[in-house]
């Protein structure tokens, strides 16, 4: 489930499932919002929603991420804002 909520009050705007048919856990999932869409990365399925209603705008398979025993968490970023820690 996708719940958007009034950032100054807290009042539910929309609420939207997510629907890709998969049990994932949270620790699998990625949401990004971008020019006027929330897109989410979950299980298999990248979707995206309206920002202003929560209607699903697109889903696009995610090459990869369903094969194998488990699934693999997809991390959704903006070119030139995306920072990533490493070990160095």
């Amino acid at each position: 489930m996708l719940v958007c909520l009034d950032y100054a009050s807290g009042r539910l705007v929309w609420r939207q499932e997510v629907g890709v048919g998969l049990n994932v856990s949270f620790y699998t999932s990625s949401i990004l919002v971008d020019s006027g869409q929330v897109l989410v990365s979950h299980g298999a399925a990248l979707v995206a929603f309206s920002l202003e209603t929560g209607a699903v705008l697109w889903k696009q398979p995610v090459e990869g991420a369903g094969e194998g025993p488990r699934t693999i968490g997809v991390t959704l970023a903006l070119q030139g804002i995306a920072v990533q820690g490493d070990a160095r």
